[in-house]
């Protein structure tokens, strides 16, 4: 089987986004970040204003 979209796309951003270490927490691996947000998108937020208080 081969490499999954959001590999894919986790690859791209790593390839053009070279971004230099800084200060405080390491970075997330890409491709969590990005299975993370596909998440969201597909299956919306589902946490309501009232359930926060």
């Amino acid at each position: 089987m081969g490499p999954t979209a959001a590999e894919l796309v986790a690859g791209i951003i790593d390839r053009t986004g070279d971004r230099p270490p800084g200060p405080g927490r390491p970075p997330v691996p890409t491709v969590e970040v990005v299975e993370t947000l596909r998440f969201f998108l597909r299956e919306g937020v589902q946490c309501g204003f009232g359930s926060l208080l």
